[in-house]
């Protein structure tokens, strides 16, 4: 994929303003909310966007290359905050929804927040921010109709994946098992 279409898909630019957008020399802000225990921050994509490591995938997917960088970081916990934001160079606010106006896409990265992730992409879907929701991104049908909804509603992008699908070790492994037989 070229890395400007990988920036259009991922931040639901279109593909003329995702290439403006790399060619420039401004960075994309990103915001990224729970990054607690459970998230995929810490342990990868805040390494990713920040080029302290190299990826651990195959570089088809051109991340490095995007042209973003983590600018602000949420978690209801403020010292995990704190720590992950220091770690990347970021900074940190106090609600959910500080970051409305100062970033161009967020991105959500707990598991145990799942239940109430609709609620706190609710301010960023509505000011048309392009949103990336963890995996899975709602519980139940109903919380799953209401992100959608809001979301058609405002023209939001929105994206749901699982960075496993992505990694390399997890696409072995998936092949592997195939042949590994009965298991009782």
């Amino acid at each position: 994929a070229s890395t400007a279409a990988t920036a259009a898909f991922t931040l639901g630019l279109s593909s003329d303003s995702a290439s403006a957008q790399i060619k420039s020399s401004k960075k994309l802000k990103i915001g990224a909310l729970c990054v607690g225990d459970g998230s995929f921050w810490p342990y990868s994509w805040g390494d990713i966007l920040t080029m302290n490591q190299k990826p651990f995938y195959n570089s088809t997917l051109d991340v490095i290359n995007i042209n973003m960088e983590v600018a602000y970081v949420w978690d209801i916990n403020p010292a995990t905050a704190e720590k992950f934001a220091s770690q990347i160079g970021a900074k940190t606010v106090k609600r959910y929804d500080e970051m409305v106006g100062k970033v161009d896409g967020v991105a959500f990265g707990g598991f145990f927040e799942i239940p109430w992730q609709h609620r706190l992409a609710r301010p960023y879907i509505e000011a048309k921010i392009p949103t990336y929701l963890g995996r899975p991104f709602a519980y139940s049908l109903r919380d799953i109709d209401t992100i959608l909804d809001l979301a058609a509603k405002h023209s939001t992008p929105i994206m749901a994946t699982d960075l496993y699908e992505h990694l390399y070790g997890i696409r072995t492994f998936k092949e592997k098992i195939k042949n590994v037989g009965k298991i009782d």
